[in-house]
């Protein structure tokens, strides 16, 4: 059995201590992209008499991305704020057997559960 975890946890912030200002002639932008990745791959192969195999490949791709802006005084023309989650997940299995009596199965799984928030404040 192969198994692959893609995650992380991704925070990008724009915003001023107590008593600060920031302020802008034209538009603001806070953009965070993040992208987790996991692959499994898996080639099993079983021979003799009996043969009975089994390859099991497991990729998951998970995390969180949070983009913030905020503070006490945010001014601009605009404020734009973008949290992008692109995640892939990919399982690849090949399974053989060879013999009298012979047997194999194949079991490949790929999740993707990416989760992305702006948050203003």
């Amino acid at each position: 059995m192969t198994s692959a975890t893609g995650s992380a946890t991704i925070s990008t912030f724009l915003t001023g201590a107590t008593g600060s200002q920031i302020l802008a002639g034209g538009s603001i932008s806070v953009l965070s992209k993040v992208s987790n990745q996991a692959s499994g791959d898996v080639f099993g192969l079983a021979l003799g008499a009996v043969g009975v195999g089994a390859s099991v490949a497991d990729a998951t791709t998970n995390g969180t991305n949070i983009a913030h802006a905020g503070g006490p005084a945010l001014k601009g023309s605009s404020v734009q704020i973008l949290a992008e989650s692109a995640d892939i997940a990919y399982a690849h299995t090949i399974s053989g057997a060879g013999g009298i009596l012979a047997g194999s199965g194949s079991v490949p799984t790929a999740t993707s559960s990416p989760s992305a928030a702006p948050s203003p404040s």
